[in-house]
């Protein structure tokens, strides 16, 4: 088991933590987990495959608070701000006090 990453866990443990339903379709603990990784990949500096994890978790929860700030810090280092700051704005939609998206959007503002 990979250590240092959400409590302990590498990409690779927090992938297989994905829960499936016996139909084979992604039950809502898949959600949680994409997050997961989504900020271990953050971490690891593999922006795109943080990427990859939130859309996904946004394919099944469209107003997920921490997927649209993990995906947006994502697009930040891979200087997409345009889509960062969609992501910035549509999250404080939900949570318009949220002081870390306040604080990320004053970055993308000045990138």
């Amino acid at each position: 088991m990979a250590v240092g990453h959400a409590g302990g866990l590498g990409p690779d443990e927090v992938e297989r933590s994905f829960c499936w339903s016996p139909q084979g379709k992604p039950s809502s603990c898949d959600c949680s987990a994409g997050r997961t990784r989504a900020l271990c990949y953050l971490t690891l500096k593999q922006y795109k495959e943080a990427v990859q994890d939130c859309t996904e978790a946004l394919r099944l929860d469209p107003k997920n608070v921490k997927a649209l700030y993990r995906r947006a810090q994502a697009l930040k280092e891979l200087k997409d701000y345009k889509s960062s700051i969609a992501d910035i704005k549509s999250l404080l939609t939900t949570e318009p006090k949220n002081t870390a998206a306040l604080r990320l959007l004053q970055e993308l503002n000045r990138a």
